[in-house]
């Protein structure tokens, strides 16, 4: 003849030994109870005749409870749950010490199948209420919680109760315990354990036999052969996913073709970098760029040149990236983004003028990363020497943007202008181009361009050639030439001449070896 009071506690689900002792994971919130196993209900589905939790606990301990249940999961609590228990004989509420002293006792001489382990590997468990308790023997009523060790966690519940002999929330372990470090590309969704279908938040640290679904963050990254699960295995990941960005690849916007070309519109050209000189106010666009990694814009060294004085100050350039308007600041340029130059790097075989602006490329450091946006997108980089060969062939057509003079003594286009230009090889540039500019088609260019009166011009110099070619079925643009030269005249752009484009592929190392990758 006894009343039996049993207070259970239901504490956060994933506890680890990482930081200050009972470190949090995650939990449920105050107004939520917490079913041990990742799942949180509202506090009105607790004993209301109806399984909740997946593992029955929310209806479990409700066979003839006589008094409400109080839960709370703020910081810092214990997520109570207390429920008060009758036996068959009915004994009055008042006996509360011999009940205590009756539970203790239950406890104390075992009469349960509940055992108690020796220890707990890589853990250590304390068993409330209860201090006197050993192990190894089996129990009737126990509430145990478990802190694992620094670098380890459980998996599921951090605590253990046993309810009339039988364990409803099992002794956990404390499994090593995987860090989760986040690359910008991924979106990662844990899958809930046990018999939970679906997701939940992954966390900074993930124990042992965790299972991650990556996701690429589209539309501005896509990973070309899939991404397959991420599994937690002691300590370690079986693989990090990452994903590419979308390189090379236009946001269709429709189109409206520098001069004779045609007016960009927003995503058109999405690479595009304008270079502008910071010792003029406002600032003035002086050369064009391309977007190569969140960090590296590749241009043309004559950009940065003065045969006096060598390569100009980085902190004199700032870029502007997704622009469509001309003017640094214009107020319709709302997908634009905006840094200063940290560094400007350049062939140490660059002398400009003087050995006929062979080597004639620049990579730019930028000073703050671009984001990645459908408008800021970087240009697909490729040196395969055969892909190479196949996209530059004689008339096959590139594209080409820039901000140019729209006449030949004309001023620049307020709007970005696109253009397509034919590739020439060698034997046939040589042919097409006047004898006094032969001289400046050194062993790293090749030619493109037309002599109608459509071209490229004062301000459009480091500008990108691209060419397109499709990958698994998506339009992509490859850089295949920087604007280095062109013959002058006495105009300020001559529309009937061919241009000169330092060739990528003809630079391969110094651009590996300087290139700012993308983390």
């Amino acid at each position: 003849m006894m009343f039996l009071k049993c207070v259970c506690l239901f504490l956060a689900i994933v506890k680890s030994g990482l930081g200050s002792a009972g470190d949090i994971i995650y939990t449920c919130r105050s107004d939520k109870y917490s079913c041990g196993n990742g799942i949180c209900i509202t506090a009105d589905k607790v004993c209301n005749g109806v399984i909740d939790c997946s593992n029955g606990i929310d209806e479990f301990l409700c066979g003839e409870i006589t008094s409400s249940a109080a839960i709370s999961s703020e910081k810092g609590s214990t997520n109570d749950v207390a429920v008060e228990k009758k036996t068959a004989d009915n004994i009055d509420e008042a006996n509360t010490s011999q009940t205590n002293q009756t539970r203790e006792n239950e406890q104390i001489n075992p009469i349960g199948g509940c055992d108690l382990p020796p220890k707990l590997e890589h853990g250590t468990y304390f068993v409330s209420e209860s201090s006197k308790v050993p192990h190894g023997q089996g129990y009737s009523y126990l509430h145990v919680s478990i802190t694992c060790a620094p670098g380890y966690g459980t998996v599921g519940s951090n605590i253990a109760y046993c309810f009339k002999g039988t364990w409803i929330i099992q002794m956990p372990k404390c499994t090593r315990l995987c860090k989760l470090k986040r690359h910008n590309s991924v979106e990662y969704k844990c899958i809930l354990t046990g018999n939970n279908q679906g997701y939940r938040f992954c966390e900074g640290y993930e124990p042992h036999g965790t299972q991650v679904e990556p996701i690429c963050r589209a539309p501005n990254y896509y990973s070309p052969t899939g991404l397959k699960l991420m599994t937690c295995i002691d300590g370690s990941w079986n693989y990090v996913a990452t994903c590419v960005p979308e390189c090379g690849k236009v946001t269709p916007q429709g189109e409206k073709l520098i001069l004779d070309g045609w007016s960009a519109k927003h995503g058109d050209h999405p690479w595009h970098v304008g270079i502008y000189r910071k010792t003029e106010n406002p600032y003035v666009q002086i050369c064009g760029g391309t977007l190569v990694t969140q960090g590296t814009v590749i241009s043309a060294a004559h950009c940065f040149w003065n045969d006096q004085e060598k390569i100009e100050p980085a902190e004199n350039y700032a870029l502007g990236v997704g622009k469509i308007y001309w003017a640094w600041n214009h107020l319709n340029d709302q997908f634009g983004q905006k840094s200063d130059v940290k560094q400007i790097i350049i062939s140490s075989l660059f002398y400009g003028a003087a050995t006929n602006f062979v080597n004639d490329i620049s990579l730019l450091i930028v000073e703050r990363a671009f984001e990645y946006k459908p408008y800021v997108r970087p240009i697909c980089l490729d040196f395969d020497s055969a892909f190479e060969k196949f996209q530059l062939q004689n008339g096959k057509l590139g594209k080409i943007a820039g901000w140019g003079l729209t006449e030949k003594n004309g001023n620049a286009s307020p709007v970005l202008k696109v253009t397509q230009l034919p590739y020439f090889n060698i034997e046939t540039c040589l042919k097409t181009i006047t004898p006094s500019f032969k001289e400046y088609i050194t062993n790293d260019k090749f030619c493109a361009g037309y002599s109608n009166g459509t071209t490229i011009c004062k301000g459009d110099s480091g500008g990108g050639l691209a060419f397109l070619e499709f990958d698994r079925s998506v339009e992509r643009h490859y850089l295949r030439g920087i604007a280095s030269t062109a013959p002058s005249n006495e105009d300020l752009c001559n529309p009937f001449a061919i241009t000169s484009f330092t060739r990528i592929n003809s630079h391969e190392q110094f651009i590996k070896t300087n290139i700012l990758y993308d983390e």
